[in-house]
């Protein structure tokens, strides 16, 4: 979807008729087009009743000439909410609506994020813990400024940075590095701080450098972001690979094709920010 279109109307239908085997064009067509017209929305949201016997809220992200039919034109991009979006957290709504802006699952095909290799880190992996986007899915929709991203494509013994929080209004907020061609990358390591997952317990976890990959080749439902984790480690509390994080003292170790490397040494803490070292070599 593009960028631009996340400042345009939004329309949502509750409905107490949506049936499970019917369409969004179904759906709409409950309105007169005098009523609604649906093509000046650029996204419709439709929630089914609590009980409703379908229970998934899938995003809707037709291709360029299979939109949804409707009165007056067709319906581009949507979200149809079932019974799980009455139990969920409201991230729920928030990983659809990152599906209508191009945003894969994070997790594998018929699996969930208990066995994701993002963990429970991002919203587009785990819903019930993670409470934000990564550095990469903001860079990707120009959520992130360009100035608070940097690109190191030239092999480096000793690089060092200050990493400020994501959710922070300045300083440098994520490092990206190619793990194959330098210029045009399908592959790349990612730098940034960790933000902290919510627990089922209602507490607040995880702090540190978080280092992943993010592979374009690899589909959605087919993890292509993996972090690199600290520790492989699962908590009840608060998701799969919880500990992945590095603090101070720790060096995290990432490799390509041979010779690419990768070493990221967490040097200090001040505040809510890291000082790191970064040794990469691609030669």
């Amino acid at each position: 979807m593009p960028r631009e279109a996340s400042a345009g109307r939004r329309l949502c239908i509750a409905g107490e008729t949506v049936s499970p085997v019917w369409t969004l064009g179904d759906a709409a067509a409950l309105f007169h087009p005098a009523e609604i017209r649906f093509p000046d929305y650029q996204i419709v949201f439709v929630v089914a009743p609590e009980t409703a016997s379908f229970r998934a809220s899938p995003a809707f992200t037709p291709g360029v000439n299979d939109g949804a039919p409707c009165p007056g034109g067709t319906i581009r991009h949507a979200v149809t909410f079932g019974t799980d979006s009455y139990t969920n957290r409201f991230i729920n709504l928030v990983h659809e609506v990152g599906h209508l802006f191009g945003l894969p699952d994070l997790y594998p095909s018929g699996g969930g994020a208990y066995n994701s290799e993002a963990g429970c880190w991002p919203i587009m992996s785990d819903i019930f813990h993670s409470v934000s986007f990564l550095g990469w899915h903001r860079h990707k929709n120009g959520w992130l400024p360009a100035s608070r991203a940097t690109y190191i494509n030239a092999g480096t013994p000793a690089w060092y940075g200050t990493l400020s929080p994501l959710s922070g209004s300045c300083g440098l907020s994520m490092v990206v590095l190619p793990v194959d061609d330098v210029h045009h990358p399908s592959k790349v390591f990612v730098i940034e701080l960790a933000q902290p997952v919510l627990g089922t317990n209602g507490q607040y976890w995880g702090e540190g450098v978080l280092v992943y990959t993010v592979d374009a080749t690899i589909d959605t439902l087919e993890s292509p972001v993996a972090i690199i984790p600290r520790q492989v480690s699962d908590s009840p509390d608060y998701g799969y690979l919880y500990e992945a994080p590095y603090g101070v003292g720790d060096v995290a170790h990432a490799r390509g094709p041979a010779p690419v490397a990768l070493a990221v040494t967490v040097l200090q803490k001040f505040g809510s920010c890291y000082n790191i070292k970064i040794e990469y070599r691609r030669a």
